[in-house]
């Protein structure tokens, strides 16, 4: 029975591996997708108690022009989370490994990455880019913040303005019919060990005037 269970071990890990390698991946750059909390409760049941901080929510292989690769492997999510995902990678559902072994399903598998550096790379680009803090510097010197919780701006501008600092252009992201800005994503080379920005193709999903809801 030992041997048995050990023959199929073996088979299991070897069909993985086989299915990780050998498949045929193609992507044009990584885009790192934050979200505001209190957006997306407005829209979705949440957890008591949501952060006042954008969150992580995923890091995405893709590509200039649709389609984008989705689920290209048949890795399973075996990662041993490590306690710094529970705060800056949370489900706002409160459902937080099954949130993380979707979006490695979904998009660490296409990502060329083993499970613990696509994890380490996402948190590491995350915490270079606090979008809350840029979105607290001024948008002129001397000026008001570009856009504070309970704030109204125009979509331009704060896009303008992290772009200002980063010094690439970003996507903003709002829901359908809504303006309140559901998130930002920033967009990298896919080699990240630079940490090279790339202007995001896609264009901002937000009208006008946008909302940072309290």
């Amino acid at each position: 029975m030992k041997l048995l269970l050990s023959l199929l071990y073996s088979l299991f890990y070897f069909l993985q591996s086989y299915f990780c390698y050998s498949a045929n991946i193609n992507f044009d750059y990584f885009m790192l997708a934050e979200t505001w909390p209190k957006s997306f409760c407005k829209q979705n049941k949440c957890i008591a108690s949501v952060p006042s901080e954008f969150t992580l929510h995923g890091l995405w292989p893709k590509n200039n022009t649709p389609p984008h690769t989705y689920y290209c492997t048949l890795e399973l999510f075996l990662l041993n989370p490590f306690n710094k995902l529970n705060t800056v990678w949370p489900d706002l559902k409160g459902k937080n490994k099954e949130f993380w072994k979707y979006e490695w399903k979904k998009h660490g598998t296409c990502s060329e990455m083993v499970q613990v550096d696509y994890f380490n790379h996402a948190t590491v680009l995350y915490e270079k880019n606090n979008i809350k803090d840029i979105l607290k510097m001024p948008l002129t010197p001397g000026g008001a913040a570009a856009l504070i919780p309970g704030g109204i701006a125009n979509s331009a501008d704060i896009e303008m303005h992290i772009k200002s600092v980063t010094k690439f252009k970003p996507q903003l992201h709002c829901e359908m019919n809504s303006a309140d800005l559901m998130g930002v994503r920033l967009c990298f080379d896919t080699d990240l060990s630079n940490l090279s920005y790339i202007d995001c193709p896609s264009l901002s999903i937000c009208p006008a005037r946008i909302s940072l809801p309290l």
